[in-house]
């Protein structure tokens, strides 16, 4: 707490150069808290504006839903993505031991 609080607080006689140095204080204060509403307010209005003009919206139960369904659809993406891989290895590995088996009898023969 601030001394000015404290003496506030304990209700100490304070003279016109400490009140006037409060009243200063505490100007500030609200200067400085309406300039940070003002910008609050301005990213608001921005973040809302690039909202719509991405996801159609602005209504933030809307946004959780769209995120929602967004994430739902990379995670099927995601296991297809995943299974065309591990169905792709497979069939190379596949063709890997059919041409080592091709390529064993094709030097079997050639020794004979």
């Amino acid at each position: 707490m601030a001394a000015s609080e404290q003496m506030e607080l304990s209700g100490d006689v304070q003279d016109m150069e400490q009140l006037q140095a409060r009243y200063r204080q505490l100007h500030n204060r609200q200067i400085e808290a309406k300039t940070n509403f003002k910008n609050a307010e301005r990213q608001l209005s921005d973040l809302r504006k690039e909202a719509v003009e991405k996801y159609g919206t602005d209504n933030l139960d809307e946004l959780r839903d769209k995120l929602a369904k967004m994430k739902a659809e990379n995670e099927a993406k995601r296991k297809s993505y995943q299974a065309s891989l591990d169905k792709i290895e497979s069939d190379l590995a596949e063709v890997e031991r059919e041409f080592a088996a091709t390529e064993a009898e094709f030097y079997a023969e050639k020794r004979k």
